[in-house]
């Protein structure tokens, strides 16, 4: 494996951000409850502790809305671009631990676990499209990799601060994560390029490509020609195509990663596991 420093690893460190925030929420109901349940006013933010029916609906409501967010923010990423699709990803996240920082009712929390969940479900479409998109084929598979690391750190998070800060506070400094996640990436983020492809505007595809790897033009001619090809080629094909191969084989989730990821085993389709079954087709 030939890693190299570069743009792009400073961008996937700004991207892991948004991952972190998204994972915060699959912990944050256990430090939350201990504080939803207590009798004392000065713990618990509600005028009274919750009863087992509202535990369940602030526990699965997230799950509500992380099975509707990939719509909406899958549709912004292709209309408007990958890096403004990830920003307004970030957008929930924040609204939704604000709510909970100064909520009052139960059910600002209800309404923040939804919010909170069209995030979640946005940022594992999105998420590992723009890390496959931006990558090199010699690093794509740690970079993809490294996602985990910053969900894991999501999850730690409430763990280690949760117990120990109050309710508004600790809600606060949750907030801090998407909103670092939104000014990083929009002063530093690239739109990758596949998008500018996409669009029909190669001159800026070569731009994003250069900065992504630290180079001038001539040092990305080989890969942005390699991108090229294999962008053309994958325009010529349909999901007719797709369903003749004999090794469109069944899977949990398919997800469009860059054919330039298996240039160099042409003879079988890759596939990469990053909590759900990804597949891609060569």
């Amino acid at each position: 494996m030939n890693f190299k420093l570069n743009y792009t690893v400073l961008v996937v460190c700004a991207v892991g951000l948004l991952a972190t925030s998204g994972d915060i929420t699959m912990t944050w109901t256990s430090p939350m409850f201990v504080k939803l349940y207590s009798n004392d006013t000065s713990v618990n933010p509600l005028p009274e502790p919750i009863v087992k029916s509202e535990d369940a609906l602030i526990g699965s409501l997230i799950n509500v809305g992380a099975m509707l967010g990939p719509f909406p923010f899958s549709f912004i990423a292709d209309r408007f671009g990958r890096k403004i699709g990830l920003l307004c990803i970030a957008i929930p996240h924040l609204v939704a631990y604000i709510s909970f920082a100064f909520a009052k009712s139960v059910y600002m929390f209800y309404f923040g676990r939804v919010f909170g969940g069209l995030g979640v479900g946005g940022g594992y479409a999105l998420l590992p499209m723009y890390i496959a998109e931006i990558s090199e084929d010699s690093n794509r598979g740690l970079l993809s990799a490294s996602l985990v690391l910053f969900w894991s750190f999501g999850n730690l998070l409430p763990y280690a601060m949760g117990p120990f800060l109050s309710s508004t506070i600790f809600n606060l400094i949750l907030a801090g994560v998407p909103f670092a996640f939104f000014v990083l990436f929009f002063l530093f983020g690239v739109e990758t390029p596949y998008y500018w492809l996409k669009t029909n505007q190669p001159d800026k595809a070569e731009k994003a490509l250069m900065k992504l790897r630290s180079l001038d033009t001539k040092g990305v001619e080989a890969e942005f020609d390699h991108i090229k090809q294999n962008f053309k080629r994958e325009e010529g094909g349909s999901l007719i195509d797709i369903i003749k191969k004999s090794s469109a084989e069944e899977s949990a989730v398919y997800i469009h990663i860059p054919n330039s990821a298996t240039a160099t085993r042409r003879d079988k389709p890759h596939s990469l596991l990053l909590g759900t079954h990804l597949r891609s087709f060569r």
